[in-house]
């Protein structure tokens, strides 16, 4: 199972960190290699930005500005800012109808911070908010007590951080200035602060004080994955898949894999070209064997042709060469008559036969004869070679 740290940066190269669900009573801290030797290899690093240094708010915008609200937000919002936008990081949450959330945190911090720790080996997965995890319900509001540090959460995506004595005079004006004041102020803090601070707040919110028991790291760690949070990794510190991390996990598999592959390849390879040589030597067979029996004419693809051939040959019923052949045969060898040429049509089943006969009377009745038999029999032409007739028969089955 991955383990979850998470880390905050007090100071220059000086962090605190804290893995939930630990039964440690204080947090880890040092510098930036003391982290990274706590963390394991697959270690969720989540790094959390301090609420001062972070403006967290819900932005509306029109219909037609759905799909570029991330380029036009930024230029809306620049009158509210201190510094150009330009050295601005901004961050979205997820979209609400018209509606998203919206953190704004100087981009040099977020690149220090990501430089700092990288350097030492240490992959950032998550940038969230501080203000995102600590406690807080809908109509209420959440004071967390931290040392000096005074977090107050009265909204979703709204809140701060200021030292004691200017978070009790924001406190007050933000008390005044609201419209609903909250159900109860909550506040986390040790037991030996209440009375002073019971003093402190605000008149106007004392009667709605509520105290609970929790400090800062633990309470955190509860609210992480709990509450909505922006993560500010995005844009130009999206992160990248990690490939390194997994090409070391599975490299030994990846090269098992790519010699396997490999080696089959080889094996289809060579057997393919077995297979192309027997093709050919089958291919060089049948070229052999049809020219053995038709030696002349344009080859292409010899076996339909031969089959074509060896089809116009057997011929069915009426039809067909030898059918044709058959059939006139007898008559032929009855009369004297000389065949002086033969054509056969295959497509058309269609003899052609000019003969050598005794007269013209002795043609008219071979015509007869083979029309007796069931054929047609059409003279196309004949003309007188001495004592003799020549004719030109079609006939057709």
């Amino acid at each position: 199972m991955t383990a979850t740290v998470l880390v905050k940066k007090q100071a220059d190269n000086y962090y605190e960190w804290w893995f939930p669900g630990n039964d440690a009573e204080v947090a880890g801290n040092g510098d930036a290699e003391s982290l990274a030797a706590v963390c394991p290899a697959g270690t969720s690093v989540v790094l959390l930005a301090a609420a001062e240094l972070v403006s967290l708010s819900v932005q509306s915008f029109d219909q037609h500005e759905k799909k570029v609200y991330a380029k036009t937000l930024p230029y809306t919002l620049e009158d509210a800012l201190v510094e150009d936008v330009e050295c601005q990081h901004f961050a979205f949450g997820e979209v609400d109808h018209q509606a998203v959330p919206v953190a704004i945190i100087r981009d040099e911090l977020i690149r220090g911070w990501l430089e700092e720790l990288s350097a030492e080996g240490v992959e950032v997965q998550e940038l969230l908010p501080e203000l995102c995890l600590v406690p807080w319900q809908e109509g209420n509001w959440t004071l967390l007590v931290d040392g000096d540090r005074y977090v107050l959460r009265y909204g979703r995506f709204a809140g701060f951080s200021l030292e004691r004595d200017s978070a009790m005079l924001a406190l007050q004006l933000l008390a005044n200035d609201g419209e609903v004041l909250p159900e109860s102020l909550l506040i986390y803090a040790d037991e030996n602060l209440r009375e002073s601070l019971s003093a402190e707040v605000p008149e106007i919110l004392a009667s709605r004080l509520q105290w609970a028991q929790g400090s800062y790291w633990p309470l955190l760690a509860e609210g992480y994955g709990q509450f909505a949070a922006v993560n500010l990794l995005q844009g130009d510190y999206t992160r990248s898949l990690p490939w390194k991390s997994w090409w070391q996990q599975w490299r030994l598999l990846a090269s098992v894999l790519a010699v396997t592959l490999s080696l089959q390849l080889i094996f289809h390879y060579i057997e393919l070209k077995s297979l192309q040589q027997q093709n050919l030597d089958l291919r060089a067979q049948i070229e052999q064997s049809y020219r053995s029996v038709i030696p002349r004419g344009k080859l292409v693809e010899p076996e339909r042709q031969l089959r074509r051939q060896v089809n116009a040959m057997k011929g069915d019923h009426s039809t067909g060469f030898v059918a044709l052949l058959d059939k006139l045969a007898a008559l032929l060898a009855a009369g004297d008559f000389e065949v002086q040429s033969l054509n056969y049509n295959e497509k058309q089943s269609e003899l052609r036969l000019t003969l050598l006969a005794p007269s013209f009377n002795e043609v008219e009745n071979l015509r007869a004869k083979i029309a007796e038999l069931g054929l047609s029999a059409e003279m196309t032409g004949s003309n007188s070679v001495g004592d003799k007739t020549r004719a030109r028969l079609r006939i057709k089955g």
